[in-house]
C-alpha cells in the first residue's frame, strides 16, 4: 500500500548565550519556528486522493520534560501563523509556519493541538497548572455535537526531542504526522427498486454518538471500551431528511462527524446477528461466550454502540397514474457501524467510513463498508466489506 504521510516539520531554533556562570547551559531557553505541513482531506476517494486546504486558526505547543512533567504550553494564533514563501517567492499552500519563543532545550516530548480554540478553557487551566503531566493533558475532553460540521481537530503524537547540549547548535529539526481526532461517515445509498414497486427515502440518522472527543486517543488509557461504560452516549444526528413525496435523491451521499467510538467486538457471524442486541458486546467490549447450542449466554449490549437509521416508504405495487391507490408501508434498515459488517462495534477517530446502501426490497439490500485511514492520500488498496443483506 503506498501511503503519503502528514507530516509536521518543528524546527526548533535556541538562542544560546554565552556562559559566563557555573550554570548548566541546558537550563537556557529559546525560541521554536514551527513548520505544519498541511494534512490531506479525509474526504479521500480510492486511488483518486489530493491534499485538501485545511484552516489553521489556532496552534496549542505543549512541552514535556523526560519526567512527562509540563515545562511550557503556549497558543498561537493570529500572525504567528504564516504560510512559508517558496523560493520564487511565491506563497506555500501546504506548509505553514509558526513563530514562537520561550522553550527549553532541555530532552523531552513536544505535543501539538490544532483548532482547539485560543480561549479552550481545558487547555488554558492545563496551560496555567505548573504541575501539569503528560497524563493530564491526554485526559483532556471538548464537547462536541455539532455533527454535520467538520472540526477539524489537528493532533500529533508525542515529538521526542533528544535537548541540544552543542552551544553552537542554533537549529533543531524535528518530525511527527498530524492526524484528525475524530471520525468521517459518509452514507451513500441507491434505489435499486424496480417497477411495480416504488421506495422513497425520507430520513438518515446516526444515534448513539458520544458527545465529546479527547485530546488523545482512548483519552489516554490503553484498555477496554471508550468513552467508558458510565458515559452517556445519547448524541443523535439528521444526517439528511425529506418529508416530502420525492424523499431524499437517490445516488447521493450524506456525511457527518463523530468522536471514536470503541465499543469493542461481539460474537456475530452475521449481518442479521450484529442487529441483534444478544450479540452484541459485553460492557468491558469482549464478546460473549456462545453456549452448547451456538447462542450466546449472557451480556451482549448494544445500548452504546452507534448505528444509522435509514427510514422510508415502499410500495408493493404503485401507479403514477393512480398514486393514492394503494399505500405504502414504512420501513427502516438499520446498520451497526464498526470495522465490518457482522462483529465489530469500533468506530476509530482518523478514518473515513463510507457507508454504502443499495435498498432493492422491502427487507433486502446490498451493504458496502469501505475503512480508509485519514492521513493516507492515494490508495492501491483500500479495506472494503461487500454484503447482500435481508435487513
Amino acid at each position: 500500500m503506498n501511503k503519503i504521510i502528514t507530516l509536521l516539520c518543528v524546527a526548533a531554533t535556541f538562542l544560546f548565550v554565552a556562559c559566563e556562570s557555573s550554570e548548566p547551559v541546558e537550563n537556557e531557553s529559546g525560541g521554536l519556528s514551527i513548520y505544519l505541513s498541511l494534512p490531506p482531506a479525509l474526504s479521500v476517494d480510492t486511488r483518486a486522493g489530493s491534499i485538501g486546504d485545511v484552516s489553521l486558526s489556532d496552534v496549542w505547543v505543549v512541552q514535556f520534560g523526560a519526567d512527562d512533567k509540563k515545562i511550557k504550553t503556549v497558543c498561537y494564533s493570529g500572525d504567528a501563523i504564516k504560510n512559508v514563501e517558496n523560493s520564487d517567492g511565491s506563497e506555500n499552500k501546504a506548509l505553514v509556519e509558526v513563530t514562537t519563543s520561550g522553550f527549553s532545550n532541555l530532552k523531552g516530548t513536544f505535543r501539538i493541538l490544532v483548532n482547539f480554540g485560543v480561549d479552550n478553557s481545558k487547555l488554558t487551566a492545563f496551560s496555567s497548572n505548573s504541575s501539569a503531566t503528560k497524563s493530564d493533558l491526554e485526559g483532556i475532553i471538548v464537547d462536541y455535537t455539532d455533527y454535520k460540521n467538520q472540526p477539524n481537530y489537528l493532533v500529533s503524537d508525542a515529538i521526542e526531542f533528544a535537548g541540544v547540549d552543542d552551544t553552537t547548535q542554533d537549529k533543531v529539526v524535528l518530525l511527527a504526522g498530524l492526524s484528525y481526532a475524530y471520525s468521517w461517515i459518509d452514507v451513500k445509498w441507491t434505489n435499486k427498486v424496480s417497477s411495480p414497486a416504488r421506495f422513497t427515502l425520507q430520513s438518515i440518522t446516526a444515534c448513539n454518538l458520544p458527545k465529546s472527543i479527547a485530546i488523545e486517543s482512548r483519552a489516554g488509557t490503553t484498555v477496554g471500551v471508550y468513552p467508558p461504560v458510565a458515559t452517556e452516549i445519547t448524541g443523535t444526528c439528521t444526517v439528511g431528511s425529506n418529508p416530502a413525496d420525492a424523499g431524499l435523491s437517490s445516488n447521493s451521499t450524506y456525511t457527518f462527524y463523530m468522536p471514536e467510538n470503541l465499543r469493542g467486538v461481539g460474537c456475530g457471524k452475521s449481518f442479521q446477528e450484529k442487529n441483534l442486541n444478544a450479540y452484541g458486546p459485553k460492557t468491558d467490549g469482549k464478546a460473549p461466550t456462545l453456549g452448547s447450542d451456538g447462542k450466546p449466554e449472557t451480556g451482549g449490549d448494544l445500548s452504546k454502540c452507534t448505528y444509522i437509521d435509514l427510514v422510508g416508504s415502499y410500495w408493493y405495487s404503485y401507479s403514477s397514474a393512480a398514486p393514492t391507490a394503494t399505500n405504502p408501508i414504512s420501513v427502516r434498515y438499520r446498520l451497526y457501524l464498526g470495522g465490518n459488517l457482522v462483529n465489530d462495534y469500533n468506530v476509530r477517530r482518523g478514518y473515513h467510513y463510507t457507508i454504502t446502501v443499495q435498498i432493492s426490497g422491502a427487507n433486502s439490500g446490498d451493504v458496502r463498508v469501505t475503512i480508509t485511514n485519514g492521513n493516507v492520500v492515494v490508495f492501491d488498496k483500500v479495506e472494503t466489506i461487500d454484503k447482500v443483506v435481508d435487513f
